[in-house]
């Protein structure tokens, strides 16, 4: 009903099942933790057991608060991945979200590329087109990967600006370059 993921071990597992049981007491006002948990049994039965109930499954699934609890419990566990990596990771099951994150990580990338690069005149308001532009030409960075660059600043201006998400083809070489860009700047490449 909470969609908790296991913990490192069965402990683990338990504090966060209690702290989902204290956040439902606190937001819904029940006397007892106790009662929550009698409360999240009766639910399940009414969603999924023998005595289904469509409205109750329907209010479940709809209520702001439970849909919110239940989204930490599934996302907790890719909080620590990077921009780059959680895009990877969501491309094939929410291709729209992922492209947003990689839109964002590319122009993140780019900007602290210039920061390695130590360019003079660049700031947060200097367009992305520029900097790119300014980048100087030699090691991983030619030509051809400025000329890359600048294609998928094109990509995320039309996600970023004119509301267009790219195709699966822009959005799979968007990601597969803001995670090359980002193992080359963790390993020191720039």
């Amino acid at each position: 009903m909470l969609d908790i993921r296991h913990g490192r071990d069965s402990v683990e597992t338990y504090l966060t099942y209690l702290g989902n049981l204290r956040a439902i007491c606190d937001h819904y006002a029940f006397p007892r933790i106790a009662d929550v948990d009698m409360a999240l049994w009766v639910l399940h039965e009414k969603c999924f057991g023998q005595h289904q109930d469509p409205e109750i499954s329907v209010a479940y699934q709809r209520d702001d608060f439970m849909l919110q609890l239940r989204a930490n419990n599934l996302v907790a566990p890719f909080a620590d991945l990077s921009e780059a990596r959680l895009a990877r990771a969501l491309a094939d099951v929410k291709p729209d979200i992922a492209a947003l994150i990689a839109c964002h990580c590319f122009e993140t990338l780019i900007r602290k590329l210039a920061e390695n690069f130590s360019l003079k005149n660049i700031d947060s308001y200097t367009p992305l087109e520029n900097i790119i532009k300014a980048l100087p030409n030699y090691g991983p960075v030619d030509a051809k990967r400025k000329a890359l660059w600048q294609r998928l600043r094109e990509i995320r201006n039309d996600c970023s600006h004119k509301d267009r998400l790219p195709g699966p083809r822009e959005s799979h070489l968007l990601i597969e370059e803001i995670n090359t860009l980002e193992s080359e700047m963790n390993t020191g490449a720039f």
